[in-house]
């Protein structure tokens, strides 16, 4: 499922393409083929009805402060279920380039999400965090280029993973709801 679209022969957890146009053979991460599918599928249908359980999307918030906030919950939620991805900078609702919103936080860069879901879940959740751009750097100077991205691994610990307020999340079909 990884490796889709062409001749690709999967090595690892790394795929390897022929680039288009005839030249020489290129490393194509799979994390950065799916954001790229997300993106496209953006282009056409609005976020709200692209996630799923185990995709998550968020707007900028009015203030970094409720911005951490969602960023924790639903990390502790996407993590305590199957794992996900988390993609900030998204309007649900919106389709095309209207979807897409650079970040109005000066604060808030990879290191300070990674940062947020460190100290807001307990026990820490495991995340990779990226720029869009860093995956796909044909985007750099885009607003599909400032979206961040949040990968999250199903969790190892039994008890799963609790808020910064000790309340536990879990993924139902696109929506997290509180578990007791």
């Amino acid at each position: 499922e990884l490796c889709t679209g062409g001749r690709a022969l999967p090595i690892g957890h790394v795929c390897y393409h022929s680039a288009r146009m005839g030249s020489p053979v290129q490393r194509i991460d799979p994390l950065a083929r799916r954001v790229e599918s997300i993106l496209d599928q953006l282009m056409l249908t609005p976020a709200g009805e692209l996630e799923s359980e185990r995709l998550e999307f968020k707007s900028w918030c009015n203030n970094d402060r409720d911005l951490s906030r969602e960023i924790a919950d639903a990390a502790v939620c996407l993590a305590s279920t199957e794992g996900g991805l988390l993609v900030l900078g998204v309007d649900d609702k919106a389709v095309g380039s209207r979807a897409f919103a650079r970040c109005p936080h000066k604060a808030v860069s990879v290191e300070w999400v990674r940062a947020k879901v460190r100290q807001l879940t307990k026990p820490p959740v495991r995340c990779h965090v990226h720029k869009v751009s860093d995956l796909l750097p044909a985007l750099h100077g885009e607003p599909q280029g400032d979206l961040i991205v949040v990968d999250l691994p199903k969790t190892t610990h039994i008890s799963g993973h609790r808020n910064s307020k000790g309340v536990s999340f879990k993924r139902y079909d696109k929506s997290c709801k509180p578990e007791y």
